[in-house]
Formats: structure tokens, C-alpha cells, sequence
């Protein structure tokens, strides 16, 4: 209906982030990526098959990126006992790589942390339009659903229990 419209910035940025929500949640398998963690190791989402895996979008100068570390810090020791593991993907120039490790240090950031230096491949096939973007991904690699904005700790486990605490209630049921 809206395709006449599609010379417009607002249609095609629309457009970019629907067809991103097709492939990356409500169940739609993820492509893997490989990124480079700051100990120059590659991480591959697939090396994280059979958990739960919450991407984390964000850049050093994004102040409700920053805003949003601390909570995660939060949950993560709570939710990676039920199988989550979070990657934080920060998409700093190669320029801003020591402002991103000490950012990484001094907010005790113990989860997987890798960089896309690159021209923001992995990022623009998840649609991200905003930062901090969230996207979280199902144990068999299938995207489950994205929240852009900042969330305090209370707001990310509400998110998180939708999909983990239902999750494991099926399981039990099963047998």
C-alpha cells in the first residue's frame, strides 16, 4: 500500500528495518557471523549453538549504550545460569579501539565482546536502526525478538523471561 511512497528515505528506512524483523525474529533461523573479540580471536555466533544468546549492539560515544552496560551486568550472572550468554558487539572504528577496551575494562564487562570494524555487515543484516540495539536469539540459532533503546535491569529480564522462563516450562512439560 505504501509503495508508491518508496522514493522516500522514511519508506525505505521502514522497509530496511521490516525486512530485518523477518529474518532475525519470530522464529526465523540466524545466519552466522564471525567477529574478531579485542584478544584478536574469532568468535563465531555458531560456537554458541544450544544457548541462548542475547546480542548486544553498541559504540563507546552512545551514552544509553553506556547506560545500558551496568544492567546487563546486572542480569548476566543470573541468566547464564538458565543458558544465556551475551555478545557484545561494539561497531567502533579501528581509531576509537583503545577507548572501547578500557570502556570494556573499567565496566567490567566479563561477557563475549567482539568488534565490527568492517562496514557494519553484521549490524545492517540485523537492521539495526538505534543503539543500544538487543536482539535475542533461541538455542537452535532461530531469532526470538529485538528491543532498540536503552532498559533498565528490571526491563531486560522482562524481555528475557518471555522467551528463557517459557522456554524451560515447555521442557518440563515435555517430560
Amino acid at each position: 500500500m505504501f509503495e508508491k511512497y518508496s522514493y522516500t528515505n522514511t519508506y525505505q528506512y521502514l522497509k530496511k528495518h521490516y525486512d530485518a524483523m523477518t529474518r532475525c525474529t519470530d522464529g526465523a533461523p540466524v545466519k552466522n557471523f564471525i567477529l574478531p573479540a579485542p584478544d584478536g580471536k574469532m568468535v563465531s555466533l555458531e560456537d554458541f549453538r544450544g544457548k541462548w544468546v542475547l546480542l548486544d549492539f553498541w559504540y563507546v560515544d552512545c551514552p544509553w549504550c553506556r547506560k545500558l552496560t551496568p544492567n546487563l551486568g546486572k542480569i548476566y550472572p543470573e541468566y547464564k545460569n538458565k543458558g544465556l550468554e551475551i555478545i557484545s558487539i561494539s561497531v567502533d572504528n579501528v581509531k576509537d579501539r583503545d577507548r572501547m577496551l578500557k570502556v570494556i575494562a573499567d565496566e567490567k564487562m566479563v561477557w563475549t565482546q567482539v568488534n565490527d570494524t568492517t562496514k557494519k555487515v553484521v549490524p545492517d543484516y540485523f537492521g539495526v536502526t538505534g543503539y543500544p540495539t538487543i536482539y535475542l536469539i533461541d538455542p537452535q540459532g532461530r531469532g526470538q525478538a529485538m528491543k532498540v533503546g536503552y532498559c533498565e535491569a528490571a526491563g531486560l529480564r522482562s524481555f528475557l523471561d518471555k522467551y528463557i522462563n517459557y522456554s524451560a516450562s515447555i521442557k518440563s512439560q515435555d517430560h
